[in-house]
């Protein structure tokens, strides 16, 4: 579709859908080669505790796994270290379900959770 990204192959630290020159904000091999899949919407965010609290309206989510966070003034990547439901940890959860999550920076209600790896 784009023509412009023809023949310009090439090694280089570029994430999929950044400006030329903007290194990635991941570490090499964070992400597969799958493209960013929507898992859910931030529903809450508790600040004392720097967490939110997510719907699962798309797919899974794991510990371990790569998100970026993206809405009206939020846009950054994290690894996901603690997944909780009901206030107990768990692995991993499923479309549907609701939860928590600790986050590095501010969210807000209704910002798009997407799955990198």
């Amino acid at each position: 579709m784009g023509s412009g990204a023809a023949g310009l192959g090439g090694a280089g630290s570029v994430a999929p859908g950044a400006a030329p020159g903007v290194s990635s904000p991941l570490a090499p091999g964070d992400v597969s080669d799958s493209e960013p899949r929507r898992v859910g919407i931030v529903t809450h965010y508790y600040e004392h505790a720097g967490a939110c609290v997510m719907t699962l309206d798309e797919g899974p989510l794991r510990v371990g796994d790569t998100i970026h966070v993206r809405g009206h003034t939020t846009d950054f990547y994290q690894r996901v270290e603690r997944l909780e439901r009901d206030h107990v940890a768990v692995d991993s959860a499923r479309r549907g379900e609701e939860v928590g999550v600790q986050v590095s920076q501010r969210v807000r209600s209704h910002d798009i959770v997407y799955r990198l790896s």
